[in-house]
């Protein structure tokens, strides 16, 4: 697959300057095989290696969006009624700074940040957080994502 990708770019492994693969959080069958595979890519061409989070790479697409928005919670499905989810701002030079620890559980124990929502505290209820983009699998998966955030969540 690796070989496939790099022909399908017209890019020849020696070009690589790092190789990365998704640490999850994720299913065991989705990050096993990265994590397996990089080293030995990586060390094959001399490139640097490191892992991303899934949650932050979902992040980082949504502030490369033309109307980036600069907070962003990410909520995956996780499947057996939980989400792997995770808050994101958005830094000066563009990239995904996590506002607070990964984490896994019920869509209803789901908050954001307490310094998001000032005096009143990280629920994820009440006054909208301006500039807030909620994405992932979870939202469709979990409906009542959408409703425990009322107003503030684009």
């Amino acid at each position: 697959m690796v070989d496939q990708l790099l022909c399908d770019a017209k890019l020849p492994l020696a070009d690589l300057s790092a190789i990365a693969f998704g640490r999850g959080p994720g299913s065991f069958t989705g990050v096993r095989p990265g994590r397996e595979c990089h080293p030995g890519v990586g060390a094959g061409c001399g490139a640097a290696r490191g892992a991303v989070s899934d949650l932050r790479a979902v992040a980082q697409r949504a502030f490369e969006l033309p109307a980036a928005p600069q907070r962003v919670l990410v909520c995956n499905d996780a499947r057996m009624h939980e989400v792997y989810w995770a808050c994101f701002e958005r830094a000066s030079d563009g990239f995904a700074v996590a506002a607070g620890e990964e984490r896994v559980g019920s869509p209803a124990r789901v908050t954001l940040p307490a310094h998001w929502r000032g005096a009143s505290g990280g629920d994820c209820a009440g006054e909208a957080v301006a500039g807030l983009l909620g994405v992932g699998s979870g939202f469709s998966a979990y409906p009542e994502l959408l409703q425990r955030c009322p107003g503030g969540l684009l």
